[in-house]
């Protein structure tokens, strides 16, 4: 029993050896059929192998990646446009904001100026204001009294009270010429006078005075 024991693990190894060089032959077989049936088919070689398969779709997707990229590449282009308009509008409405405050900055310097022109002038106005004012009070403390007046030309308001007068001879000879008289005064003969009475003297009329006479203007009204 022993020994028949001993020669079945004997046989057991022998043809596990066997089975197994049996077991790779017939895989090394079927590697070679299946390539060799492929390689026919065209799986290998041509337009329908596999690597060709492969290749077909690593080009579509590359193709389809280009395609993507393009249209956001184009996308952004139009919106790298619509943003360069957005900026030049923003642009021309700043320069117009500039320029308009430039304007108003030269405008206001234009009526600080004019203000300080008007107030110049409302300064020598009131020093105008001021003369007159005081020239008037002069005329009024000698209004009533005689005016003596030499050869020379009087400005009526300016230089003698607007009114009436009596015009009296004082002293040497010559002409006297208003609006209105026209008269020789002195004491050489009869052509001569000494007086001259009721004489109407209106503002801006010229009194002219020549030769060496002196008159009184005596206002009687």
């Amino acid at each position: 029993m022993k020994e028949f024991i001993l020669k079945l693990k004997k046989f057991i190894k022998k043809s596990y050896k066997i089975l197994s060089i049996v077991a790779l032959l017939l895989f090394v077989c079927l590697c070679y059929a299946f390539y060799k049936g492929g390689y026919e088919a065209g799986y290998f070689t041509g337009t329908n192998s596999y690597f060709s398969y492969v290749d077909d779709i690593a080009v579509k997707k590359s193709t389809q990646r280009k395609l993507d990229l393009d249209t956001e590449f184009q996308d952004l282009k139009d919106e790298y446009q619509s943003l360069d308009k957005q900026v030049e509008e923003k642009q021309e409405i700043l320069k117009k904001a500039e320029d308009y405050e430039t304007q108003s900055q030269e405008k206001e310097e234009q009526i600080s100026s004019l203000n300080s022109e008007i107030e110049s002038k409302q300064q020598e106005l009131d020093k105008i204001n001021g003369e007159l004012e005081a020239r008037n009070a002069e005329l009024e403390k000698v209004k009533g009294e005689p005016i003596s007046l030499s050869a020379g030309i009087y400005i009526v308001g300016r230089d003698i009270p607007a009114g009436v007068y009596d015009i009296e001879w004082v002293s040497g000879n010559g002409n006297c010429f208003t609006d209105v008289v026209n008269e020789i005064f002195g004491n050489r003969s009869e052509r001569y006078i000494t007086e001259y009475k009721n004489a109407p003297l209106t503002t801006g009329e010229e009194v002219e005075i020549k030769g060496n006479l002196v008159l009184n203007f005596v206002p009687i009204t």
